[in-house]
């Protein structure tokens, strides 16, 4: 079986970011950015309880990972929007829930054949801010290397001919 066949390395890498996220939050509590600083922890924590969820099995199949994976990411970007007060960020976080939402609804219909169209735009964007996250030498790196895992992984799960054929691709 291939490294990116198995879920539970998704969910063991959005761990290793999440952990590294929580760490990026407590210093930017300590360092006087409270309000920055609590959406990053409770961001962390959206992550890193998919990620186990992921990662022990409770979530499985290609469906439902892939549209907890993106109701996870609009979750915890909705927190930190709006620990951020980023209007335009609490904005783009609906449309995130929304997608997750539509995933998730067991119709096909020509918006997952859009939002199937997003979700591979946004995972090779992904994979390139993994890429471009290398440079940051110690913490970019590792923290490059698990988005370069789990954008692969989304991306492999995304092209799979059973999630293209439930999103009507």
């Amino acid at each position: 079986m291939s490294f990116f066949d198995e879920p539970k390395n998704a969910g063991l890498a959005l761990m290793i970011v999440a952990a590294i996220n929580l760490i990026g939050g407590i210093i930017a509590v300590v360092d006087g950015s409270i309000l920055a600083g609590v959406g990053s922890i409770i961001a962390a924590v959206i992550y890193l309880l998919f990620g186990n969820k992921v990662r022990t099995g409770e979530i499985s199949g290609k469906m439902p990972v892939l549209a907890s994976f993106v109701k996870a990411v609009g979750i915890a970007y909705l927190v930190t929007a709006v620990c951020g007060l980023n209007i335009v960020g609490i904005i783009v976080a609906v449309i995130i829930l929304f997608c997750a939402y539509k995933i998730g609804d067991g119709q096909t219909t020509t918006a997952d054949k859009i939002i199937w169209i997003l979700l591979l735009i946004a995972f090779i964007l992904g994979i390139l801010g993994g890429i471009l996250s290398l440079l940051a030498f110690p913490i970019g790196t590792i923290t490059g290397i698990c988005a370069i895992i789990l954008y692969v992984f989304m991306l492999k799960l995304l092209l799979d001919n059973e999630v293209k054929k439930q999103m009507g691709m």
